[in-house]
């Protein structure tokens, strides 16, 4: 298929919504993006009656790395106004040990062996025609976009999302390995916008600055139609420079003059940057007057795996790559004002085979789906929720993991052994009680075996 390149000021896409013409580039902001659109005064009279769907996705922020629930150091200011505003998953699960999974679960509300191939070393890719979230919400006649990170495969061998079902696509691709957060250019469906830089791990176009932008103008043009708009950022995903261990990030304000590690003060400010670029896309629905017609949904993709000493898995055992509850627990909140009801939170396990499900009853889908999760609209809105009390699953390299009401048990396949742990009384999972419940053991060992 032939690439067409897209200098940065032919990208006309981006300038939609009046934004200056030199917001693309030039040299890094001292402080996170403070820039906004011009709205025009009057807005045009909405369509429809169906609600906007706006996920935003973050890799390796952890629950403990905002404010609200309990972090210190790192200011978050608009997700602590989020989450006093939303309700909040207290015991939300990624999908696997890979961001990969999670996005795929998320994306399709299936548990990722069921949609995903390719080797367990490489690049995992979506199957062909594993239907998700793009068509789940096709029958609200209103236009959808993926903006940011996709991490299921290459142009060569997958679907980009474009392909996949959402109507427009503007971001980067990343096979494994570290984000792009300076990337040489961007993809625009099946082009390509030259951004004028190396595209090693340093620059001056930062990506996530991008799809913080690129996301208010969607919005701006999509005010009388419904629409599905997922913004995936890579967090504070670490990078590498020279085979180093670095948080990429423009400048490390306002943690500059902290007499911390530098790694700490980088991790800190992409996370206060995220947190900006939150509030700029919240900002923009505020001011667009779609505040109260749009469900915001902030999940993350997957665990920390250097906290730099943030406690960003409020003291849970593992980090990213584990099945234990560090490991796969991830920051879940979501908003509807008016609808959902706001600064209350669910202490029970959920996680991301569930959004699409939720948020396709929030929508008022009716038809069946295929799905792995269930609906969690009924916590949200007083009404009765079907029991939850079900099995999850996680499968790593050598390892598995089940959970069953408060019992977990992690099996590790080469020492052929198995760690039972009570989750109620022991979340930190310190306490392997194995010995003492054989016949628990031999249960959840049979459940894990493949099907």
């Amino acid at each position: 298929m032939r690439t067409r390149i897209q200098t940065l000021s032919s990208c006309l896409y981006l300038l939609a919504a009046g934004l200056p013409l030199n917001f693309l580039g030039g040299e890094p902001a001292a402080q996170p993006p403070k820039l906004k659109a011009t709205y025009p005064a009057v807005l045009t009279k909405r369509l429809t009656d169906s609600p906007n769907i706006l996920l935003i996705l973050a890799d390796e922020i952890g629950s403990g790395d905002v404010g609200a629930f309990g972090q210190r150091r790192i200011r978050t200011p608009n997700l602590d106004r989020f989450v006093a505003e939303g309700f909040a998953f207290n015991q939300f699960y990624a999908a696997g040990s890979r961001e990969s999974e999670t996005q795929a679960a998320l994306l399709t509300g299936r548990n990722p062996a069921a949609v995903l191939q390719g080797p367990d070393d490489g690049v995992m890719v979506l199957k062909p025609g594993v239907p998700g979230l793009p068509h789940a919400l096709k029958s609200l006649d209103g236009n959808s976009a993926y903006l940011g990170e996709w991490l299921l495969g290459d142009a060569e061998v997958s679907q980009l999302p474009h392909r996949y079902g959402f109507g427009d696509w503007l971001g980067t691709v990343r096979k494994g390995g570290e984000p792009s957060y300076f990337p040489s250019h961007l993809m625009r469906n099946d082009g390509l916008i030259a951004l004028g830089q190396t595209g090693g791990g340093q620059g001056t176009v930062y990506a996530p600055d991008w799809t913080a932008r690129a996301a208010l103008n969607f919005i701006n043009s999509n005010r009388t139609n419904a629409f599905l708009l997922v913004a995936a950022f890579p967090g504070a995903h670490p990078g590498r420079i020279n085979g180093t261990n670095h948080f990429p990030v423009p400048s490390d304000v306002p943690y500059s003059n902290e007499p911390w590690p530098v790694a700490e003060r980088n991790r800190a400010a992409m996370i206060t940057r995220f947190d900006d670029q939150v509030g700029l896309i919240l900002k923009g629905l505020q001011e667009t007057k779609l505040d109260a017609v749009t469900i915001v949904w902030v999940v993350g993709l997957g665990a920390p795996s250097d906290e730099t000493g943030f406690g960003s898995t409020l003291g849970l055992r593992g980090r990213k790559g584990d099945l234990y509850e560090g490991g796969l627990r991830v920051p879940s909140i979501i908003r509807w004002p008016g609808h959902l009801a706001a600064g209350k939170s669910y202490d029970g396990p959920a996680g991301v085979m569930d959004v699409l499900p939720t948020v396709s009853q929030l929508a008022g889908i009716t038809r069946k789906l295929m799905t792995d999760g269930v609906s969690l609209a009924p916590l949200m809105t007083g009404r009765p929720q079907p029991d939850l009390n079900r099995v999850l699953t996680w499968t790593g390299r050598g390892v598995s993991a089940i959970r069953e009401g408060d019992w977990k048990l992690v099996r590790v396949a080469a020492a052929s052994k198995s760690e039972l742990y009570n989750l109620k009384i022991d979340p930190v999972e310190k306490t392997n009680v194995a010995g003492s419940q054989p016949e628990l053991v031999r249960r959840l060992e049979r459940l894990l075996q493949p099907k």
